[in-house]
C-alpha cells in the first residue's frame, strides 16, 4: 500500500511540475514527412535514391497549398518523395523530402528564366492564455525558400538559398514573436529553377495551452479537437 502511495505521489509531482508555469507543456514536431498519427516519420518512399519514380506516400500535415507550374490539383497534401542525387547525403532525422508533386522531377519549363514555385503550410492550434510559445526549426531546399508563421510580415527565414548539397541547413534561430490563440500556420515557399526541387524540415513548437496533434488534410482540421471555428 506504501509503495503504491508513493508511486501515485510521484506521478502527481511530475504532473504539477509539467503544468508549472515557464514549462512547456506540449512540443509538437514540425518535421516533413512525419506522420503524427504514429508518432514516427512516414515510410520511405521506396525507389532508390537518384530515381524519380512516383511516390504513392502523402504528408498528411504538409499541404501543398499554391503551386506554379501545374500537372494536377493546385491544392493537396505534400508527397514524401526519394531524395535527387544531390540531396542523399543532407537527411535529417525523423524527416522525409517533400514536394507537390509525387517525383523530384521539376515540371517543364521551369528553368533559371521562368521559376516554379509551391508553398507549403502546417498548422497548430493554441489555446486562449497559452505561454511560452517558442518554434524553432532547420531546413533545406532545392533551390531556394523563404519561411514565415502567420503572415508574410513576420518571415522567420528570409529568402534564402536552399543549401540542399550544403554540410549546413538554413535554420531560424528559434522565435517567440507572432504567435496567436487559435490557428496559427507555419508556411514555406518553395522556389525551383529547373532539375529537381524539394524541401525537408525538422523542428518544433513548444507552448503551455499547445494542442498536441497539428491540423490535417486538405481542409485543415484538428479532427474531434476544436480550436476556435477552425
Amino acid at each position: 500500500m506504501m509503495k503504491t502511495l508513493k508511486s501515485l505521489a510521484a506521478l502527481l509531482a511530475l504532473l504539477a511540475a509539467a503544468a508549472a508555469p515557464g514549462r512547456a507543456a506540449t512540443t509538437l514536431p514540425l518535421n516533413t514527412g512525419y506522420d503524427h498519427s504514429i508518432y514516427a516519420p512516414y515510410p520511405s518512399p521506396g525507389p532508390p535514391v537518384g530515381t524519380p519514380s512516383p511516390s504513392a506516400t502523402q504528408d498528411m500535415y504538409w499541404i501543398n497549398i499554391a503551386t506554379y507550374p501545374t500537372t494536377g490539383p493546385a491544392v493537396g497534401p505534400a508527397y514524401v518523395i526519394q531524395p535527387s542525387l544531390p540531396w542523399a547525403g543532407v537527411t535529417m532525422p525523423n524527416a522525409h523530402w517533400v514536394g507537390a508533386r509525387n517525383t523530384f522531377s521539376s515540371v517543364a519549363p521551369t528553368s533559371f528564366a521562368t521559376p516554379g514555385y509551391t508553398i507549403f503550410r502546417k498548422c497548430f492550434c493554441l489555446s486562449e492564455g497559452y505561454k511560452n510559445a517558442r518554434l524553432n526549426f532547420q531546413v533545406r531546399a532545392d533551390d531556394s525558400l523563404q519561411v514565415w508563421l502567420n503572415t508574410q510580415l513576420n518571415q522567420l527565414l528570409a529568402p534564402s538559398p536552399g543549401n540542399f548539397q550544403s554540410y549546413l541547413p538554413a535554420r531560424s534561430g528559434g522565435t517567440d514573436k507572432g504567435f496567436r490563440a487559435g490557428r496559427n500556420c507555419l508556411y514555406v515557399l518553395v522556389e525551383d529553377t529547373g532539375g529537381a526541387v524539394g524541401f525537408i524540415m525538422s523542428g518544433d513548437v513548444s507552448a503551455d495551452g499547445l494542442l498536441p496533434a497539428p491540423a490535417r488534410g486538405v481542409e485543415q482540421t484538428f479532427g474531434q479537437c476544436s480550436c476556435g471555428a477552425q
